[in-house]
């Protein structure tokens, strides 16, 4: 049986959006094991601080995580579109986001319905901060202002995140090398040298 573009197409929609919810999951457990440990070493007074510096920082590396995974999709399929093997898809990593945020995106609605008492329980409210855990500061920060309504940035942020990272990747820009590596300008020789 035959293999058509729009099976493959479809199948590796669905491995992109499987390797970014698996990679916020994995981070999400991380994150809830640096608080579970790193809670048993500080103080009381640190206790706030330090669990908000933890999530900061898996937050960043969530964000650096799915950046990179969606930037290697996106060189891989520019050489897969430049030799013909398959059709363009500029909005392959903003769906496979969508769909791997999908899970989080209903906790995060129904924590929204339990907020207005429509539902009972705090089930989806635990499920939505066990699941974004990395947004742990996010939620501490704006969570008591705002109510529920704080849940919803990280399943609209990290697909458009996704995406970036699979444009530029597309693009063959990379912007770790830009950072890091310093881009001298060329400087005229010196005539003594000759």
């Amino acid at each position: 049986m035959a293999t058509t573009e729009t099976q493959i197409r479809v199948s590796s929609l669905w491995r992109m959006a499987g390797r970014f919810l698996f990679l916020t999951i994995c981070l999400a457990a991380v994150t809830g094991l640096l608080i579970l440990f790193g809670t048993g070493i500080m103080t009381e007074e640190t206790v706030n601080s330090g669990v908000n510096i933890a999530t900061g920082i898996a937050c960043l590396l969530l964000w650096r995580t799915l950046y990179v995974e969606a930037w290697g999709t996106g060189d891989r399929d520019c050489n897969l579109v430049q030799f013909g093997r398959i059709a363009r898809q500029p909005y392959k990593a903003a769906l496979a986001g969508f769909l791997a945020q999908l899970p989080g995106l209903l906790l995060a609605i129904l924590a929204l319905l339990q907020r207005q008492e429509v539902l009972a329980g705090t089930w989806a409210t635990w499920g939505c901060s066990g699941l974004y855990l990395p947004f742990f500061w996010l939620f501490s920060l704006w969570g008591s202002a705002s109510g529920y309504w704080v849940y919803l940035i990280p399943p609209i942020v990290l697909p458009l995140f996704c995406q970036m990272g699979y444009a530029l990747g597309y693009r063959r820009i990379s912007l770790m090398q830009k950072i890091v590596y310093r881009q001298d300008v060329p400087r005229e020789k010196d005539k003594r040298m000759r």
